[in-house]
């Protein structure tokens, strides 16, 4: 038999048919006249095991096993011979597929003895059993190992080394019988049958045992030992091959799955390669057309295309583009597909859904698959017309993406003043929220969408209440929306204080259609609390004298504005009036506060937070008051709507010109500090004025007459004032009229210096002074009487009248007479 390397020509296939003729023609006459040397009768192991079963899992190829890249494989001493067929098996195949069927055939060898044969062969028609698939994948290969043993009830299975794997003589032949062969069925030299490639390979020693623990081994399947110790050439299988129908493949160009996302933002093109291969090597295929199936929805790839650029409904798809390797698919109506060739045309299809229907919900994450496969209208040549497909099919997705929702919350005002729960206005806030998806309406359940009122950074009363009053439902990308509400902070809060920062946070989870759940979004809007400065009220209230024994710090005691007392000048303070000042601070803001200074006779043009001078009048007797109660006004706290109240009592002096209109000053904090470092603080002022009473005095005229006169002037020790004396206008004469009918004198100035008809004065010994109370100022003159005294006349008394007036500091006039007595000598 005749031996090719790989590739046989069309006449050595020819000779391959005249021997194998013969070669029956030989089994025939062996059966008539029996050969001395019988053949001995085997069975064949396939490594690797279930290979229809798993067909990625192949041995090595002969170069990958062997190891050596010189194989030669010129050794010609191992071969497959006589292939036939057992009664009953198929005769044909169809070219491309794959087959397992049984054969009969022998191994025969030109040498001695040759261990542990196996053959090399390839179910991929791409791959040869020397070197695998070019790019040196190896892993293609079936090793057929011949089995002794009983199998397939042949006990006289030939052995020389002992182990398990089949040896061949030169002598005997190994003949196996319907043994299930896995072939490739294609015709290379053009005679119709199917053409085998196979290598043969064996040990030339014995001593390379392949079996262990009763099993053959794959790690020990025989291989080359040297260059040339292979066989490999093609060999005739008598299965005729038909023309085969075209094998459909499909295959995807990028991802097929694709999120909402990208399919909104425009990417929602799917591209195919549709495969047509002719697996013939002698015939052509005609395509007259390809059916693109997706969906359930069929285009053909000649008449369906349309504009990329036209806008997509919900869940449709167009077929916008089909190419081959020369332009558009089918462009003259048909392709032809050369033997062994395979014709590739690329569509693209559009697909938009953006409301999802979960076709798999065994899936984690909702997605909706469409199926794509595609059919081909086909024929040999002239043949008549046939329709192959579907293909493999592909699933394409669309995978949902959770929704994506934007918020945001503003307060107005951002600040409010601590003015109390009562005096409250409402914070309002105002919430907009928006779909940033874009591919999904946007649910919000209700216990997902929440306005916290108690989520304070800087308070340590948290409210658990919360505002749910925005309602988000159907909410599309184009669409945005809002609320707002209003807050009285007051009912929710007893105690607000300076400093404090209110964050009020909203809490929103988006669902979309698919009812799949986003991400959770919150905003906040902050509202800081201003210090309020408190409010206090000073009443001040005064009394002549002590303060009163009963009740001392009720105002109805005192007046409410001033009192008056008697005048007081004098230096000896013993019998100065007293008076005592109320003070009453009350607070009337809506927080507590503390006294932090009080200041009395307090003296400011205006007046504000830094203390006044305290300047004491001038008439107050002494800057120690008489009686103080006010010593721990300093330091005091004050509740809301509360008062607290004092008493000082001081001695006053002055005249009725004067009055001491003194004022008070207190200052309070509230002890809260703002964020920019003040703290709140808050005063008052009030006044209360004491006026003086005139009070009048008394004074004594002694006159000691005779030609010299002695004037004294006394003051009163009960006096409240210094009088004052001038003498030349103050000693005054009234001269009585002669007239009987007239009222009164007739003269009335003044004595010392006018000139009278009655009296001349001389000698004047007086002068201007002032007389202190209890003490007399004496002064003397001449006093001569005009006129002549007989002797008879004794004393007589003029009946003038001489009048002293005084002068107190207002200008207050006290006047006394005295009759003039002179006693003529």
């Amino acid at each position: 038999m005749k031996r090719c390397h790989f590739r046989c020509r069309k006449e050595t296939a020819f000779l391959n048919v005249l021997v194998f003729i013969v070669f029956f023609g030989i089994i025939s006459s062996v059966n008539a006249a029996p050969r001395v040397v019988e053949d001995v009768y085997s069975s064949i192991r396939i490594f690797p095991d279930n290979y229809d079963v798993e067909p990625g899992n192949r041995e090595q190829c002969v170069r990958s096993r062997a190891g050596l890249n010189s194989l030669t494989c010129s050794a010609n001493d191992v071969s497959l011979a006589e292939i036939t067929l057992p009664q009953g098996a198929p005769s044909t195949c169809k070219a491309g597929e794959t087959v397992s069927q049984k054969l009969n055939f022998k191994v025969t060898s030109t040498a001695n003895i040759r261990y542990n044969f196996s053959f090399y062969t390839t179910t991929n028609p791409l791959a040869n059993p020397l070197d695998g698939v070019p790019g040196g994948n190896s892993n293609e290969c079936l090793i057929w190992v011949g089995e002794v043993g009983d199998a397939g009830g042949l006990p006289n299975s030939q052995s020389a080394n002992g182990d398990l794997c089949a040896d061949v003589t030169k002598s005997q032949d190994a003949v196996y019988q319907e043994e299930v062969i896995t072939f490739f069925c294609q015709d290379t030299d053009g005679d119709s049958f199917v053409d085998l490639d196979y290598c043969a390979t064996w040990d030339q020693n014995d001593d390379n045992l392949c079996s262990s623990g009763g099993e053959i081994q794959s790690g020990l399947l025989p291989a080359p030992g040297a260059p040339s110790k292979c066989n490999c050439e093609t060999v005739t299988i008598p299965v005729k091959v038909l023309p085969s129908e075209p094998v459909l493949e499909k295959a995807i160009n990028g991802d097929a799955t694709r999120p909402e996302s990208d399919i909104f933002a425009g990417n929602d093109s799917f591209s195919f390669d549709l495969k047509v291969t002719n697996p013939n090597t002698n015939t052509s295929l005609v395509i007259t057309e390809l059916v693109e199936k997706f969906g359930g929805e069929e285009f053909l790839i000649s008449g369906s295309l349309s504009s990329s650029t036209v806008s997509l409904n919900e869940d449709q798809v167009v077929l916008v583009n089909a190419v081959d390797n020369d332009g558009r698919c089918l462009a003259s109506g048909s392709e032809t597909i050369a033997p062994g060739a395979t014709y590739i045309c690329t569509v693209t299809l559009r697909w938009k859904s953006l409301i999802l229907v979960d076709t798999d919900s065994s899936i984690e994450g909702v997605r909706e698959d469409k199926v794509s496969q595609f059919g081909v209208h086909w024929k040999f040549d002239d043949g008549p017309e046939a329709y192959m497909g579907p293909s493999n099919s592909l699933t394409v997705s669309i995978s949902d993406v959770p929704p994506i929702i934007s918020i945001a919350k503003v307060a107005s005002p951002t600040s409010i003043p601590e003015t109390g729960p009562t005096g409250f206005d409402y914070v309002h806030y105002y919430v907009t929220y928006s779909n940033e998806s874009g591919w999904d309406q946007i649910h919000v359940k209700d216990t997902d969408f929440i306005d916290l009122v108690q989520e304070m950074n800087t308070i340590s009363e948290p409210k658990p209440v919360g505002y749910t009053g925005c309602a988000i439902n159907g909410l599309t990308y184009t669409q945005g929306s809002g609320c707002d509400y209003g807050v009285n902070m007051g009912t929710l809060y007893s105690s607000i204080n300076a400093g404090d920062v209110y964050k009020n946070t909203v809490k929103v989870i988006p669902t979309d259609e698919e009812g799949t759940s986003g991400e959770l979004k919150t905003a906040a809007a902050s509202i800081s609390v201003e210090n309020v400065n408190p409010v206090v009220t000073l009443k001040k209230y005064v009394r002549a004298g002590l303060a009163p024994e009963v009740n001392p710090l009720d105002p109805a005691g005192y007046h409410d504005m001033s009192t008056s007392v008697d005048e007081y000048q004098l230096t000896d303070l013993s019998r100065a009036p007293v008076v005592t000042f109320l003070f009453v601070v009350s607070n009337s803001s809506f927080e507590n506060f503390e006294i932090m200074d009080f200041v009395d006779f307090a003296q400011a043009e205006t007046f504000g937070l830094n203390p006044p001078a305290q300047v004491f009048d001038s008439n107050i007797a002494d800057t120690v008051p008489v009686d103080d109660t006010c010593s721990g006004l300093i330091g005091s706290s004050v509740a809301v709507n509360e008062s607290v109240a004092c008493t000082m009592s001081f001695k006053v002096a002055g005249d009725d010109s004067d009055s001491v209109d003194n004022i008070a000053w207190v200052l309070v904090s509230d002890g809260e500090q703002e964020a920019g470092g003040s703290i709140g603080q808050g005063f008052d002022t009030d006044d209360a004025m004491v006026e003086f009473n005139p009070v009048g005095n008394s004074i004594a005229l002694g006159l000691d007459m005779s030609a010299t006169v002695k004037l004294s002037v006394t003051a009163h020790a009960d006096n409240v004032e210094v009088l004052s004396f001038e003498p030349l206008s103050d000693v005054i004469v009234m001269v009585a009229t002669e007239d009987p009918n007239a009222a009164e004198t007739t003269l009335d100035e003044p004595l010392f210096s006018g000139t009278f008809d009655q009296f001349t004065v001389a000698n004047i010994d007086c002068s201007s002074t002032t007389i202190d109370p209890g003490y007399t100022y004496s002064c003397s003159f001449t006093f001569t009487p005009k006129g002549e005294y007989t002797a008879t006349a004794g004393l007589q008394v003029l009946n003038d009248t001489l009048k002293v007036r005084v002068r107190d500091d207002d200008g207050t006039v006290q006047e006394l007479s005295a009759v003039i007595t002179v006693e003529a000598q």
